[in-house]
């Protein structure tokens, strides 16, 4: 969709990218909201345990995310870029609030971000986080999303995007009410999107 948006091709909008890329900056507050304290003491010990450069540059799904969403933050649609930019400055609050001060571990091993992973590297990056991957008609792969995202806003619902910790904004050297505000709209972005989503279920025929 945002090739599609950058390159003004098909049916897809701006305001459909900016919502995708704020519910993904949304998803990455999730992501890093546990206490920095359970982070350095639980999860960050676990990933270097699987791999000392451990990175989330080794998903599959990462390959050539990082030049798209350059090119949306320079030549896209204001709206869209200004979105990106959001979701940039999110990444980085996440990584001062889980690590602060600190780098990644990637870094840490004297790697340098941006290096292609191998094939091992990915596929240690799906063993680690249980992926299984394999050719899925299109109402499956639908299934699989909403029934993630409707475990996230169960566990939001119930016990607020922070367990006891500090919110991600406080620990943000830039776009702090930027990142507030996605803070305090987490259910609204996570409900409109799984409403979103169910409805498109019901409206396409199973491929």
């Amino acid at each position: 969709m945002l090739r599609a948006v950058l390159l003004r091709e098909g049916p897809e909008s701006a305001d459909e990218s900016v919502q995708l890329l704020d519910l993904y900056s949304t998803l990455l507050l999730y992501a890093g909201s546990c206490p920095p304290v359970l982070y350095q003491q639980a999860i960050r010990p676990r990933m270097a345990r699987a791999h000392p450069a451990f990175s989330g540059e080794w998903a599959p799904d990462h390959e050539g995310l990082p030049q798209l969403l350059k090119r949306a933050a320079d030549v896209g649609p204001p709206t869209v870029a200004g979105a990106v930019r959001r979701s940039h400055r999110v990444h980085v609050a996440v990584a001062e609030h889980l690590v602060p001060g600190g780098v990644s571990l990637l870094q840490q091993a004297g790697r340098s971000a941006g290096g292609p992973p191998s094939s091992q590297e990915r596929a240690l990056y799906d063993r680690f986080f249980l992926v299984s991957r394999g050719p899925v008609c299109t109402h499956a792969l639908d299934v699989q999303l909403l029934h993630r995202l409707l475990r996230i806003l169960v566990d939001v619902e119930g016990g607020g995007l922070y367990y006891g910790g500090p919110p991600v904004s406080a620990a943000a050297s830039g776009g702090f009410n930027e990142i507030a505000e996605l803070e305090q709209t987490v259910l609204t972005r996570l409900r409109a999107q799984g409403t979103k989503l169910a409805a498109s279920m019901q409206d396409k025929p199973h491929q």
